[in-house]
């Protein structure tokens, strides 16, 4: 789980970097999404398997609230 973690975290980070990025194309960062997205479904689905769907349910949601934060 802990790779998937990371997987996830460091493709968020490049997203992020792409959307602050002035010279970033729509390609790089439809790209750069859609492995972001990918890797958070590799992650939520090795956390629902450790500790329930419940319990990644909840702590997909504090992540969605905090992007939300940041995206404002």
């Amino acid at each position: 789980m802990h790779r998937e973690y990371e997987a996830a975290v460091n493709a968020w980070w490049r997203f992020a970097n792409l959307v602050t990025s002035e010279q970033s194309t729509l390609d790089q960062l439809a790209g750069c999404l859609c492995e972001a997205h990918e890797a958070w479904g590799r992650f939520s689905t090795s956390v629902a398997a450790v500790a329930g769907p419940v319990a990644a349910a909840k702590a997909a949601e504090q992540l969605r609230v905090a992007m939300y934060d940041w995206h404002r």
